[in-house]
């Protein structure tokens, strides 16, 4: 499966993959999960959270070997996407 570069949202907006988004002062840039099937992107949608994964779940910093990555909370919870792949790079 190629790697997914843009997507819908389900309110309709076009987002795109970066392998960093700017989170905030304390956490800087921080890299995106390498996921092949969904990425994270910020989110500007009233009612979202700030970053969410293409699968419909919210996105979140966690810490990792001294290290901040943004994952996909869905997964990162239950090893799955919202959508029910568990696809890895």
């Amino acid at each position: 499966m190629p790697d997914a570069k843009t997507a819908i949202t389900q309110n309709g907006t076009v987002v795109a993959r970066s392998e960093f988004l700017w989170v905030n002062e304390q956490y800087g840039l921080v890299p995106c999960a390498p996921y092949d099937n969904h990425f994270i992107y910020e989110s500007t949608a009233p009612g979202t959270s700030s970053f969410m994964c293409t699968c419909g779940s919210v996105a979140v910093v966690k810490t990792h070997e001294f290290k901040y990555l943004l994952v996909c909370l869905q997964h990162a919870t239950y090893g799955v996407h919202a959508t029910g792949e568990n696809i890895w790079i």
